[in-house]
């Protein structure tokens, strides 16, 4: 029996489908800490950093779920979010003493979309040294990415 082999536009729907399901994830969870739902105010008290704390880890989860959505950032975005859960994932076990499991599940996704993307992914980080030198590459020429 031969091996089935996805068309690349099958595989790139499946991208785009995982991508827009984590992001969903992380917009609907970033907007229910930013909104002070009353169990993520008791969370972040729990965790004890303060609530600004959850304003922060809100913002990070919203910015990257929209990364998420955006097919060249995508992979940043993944990155981003991974960096995130595992201080999630830390939190849980160092801090609250609790089971990191729902974070590492998170992160599944999030290293299969970093991987798929890593071409994006590798293009978006050197456009960012790119700005950070005023818009030129290592070379000292206009960058342009894409």
């Amino acid at each position: 029996m031969a091996a089935t082999s996805f068309s690349p536009r099958a595989r790139r729907a499946g991208l785009l489908l995982l991508q827009s399901i984590t992001a969903a994830v992380f917009l609907v969870a970033g907007i229910a800490k930013l909104s002070g739902s009353a169990s993520m105010i008791a969370f972040f008290q729990a965790v004890g950093f303060g609530q600004w704390f959850r304003y922060a880890v809100g913002v990070a989860e919203v910015v990257g779920g929209v990364l998420l959505l955006l097919p060249r950032l995508a992979g940043l975005g993944a990155l981003f979010l991974t960096v995130e859960m595992l201080g999630a994932m830390a939190t849980q076990a160092l801090v609250l003493h609790a089971s990191p499991l729902a974070a590492a599940i998170m992160l599944i996704p999030l290293i299969a979309i970093v991987w798929l993307r890593w071409t994006d992914t590798r293009e978006a980080v050197t456009w960012l040294r790119a700005l950070g030198r005023g818009g030129t590459g290592a070379d000292g020429e206009r960058y342009r990415p894409w």
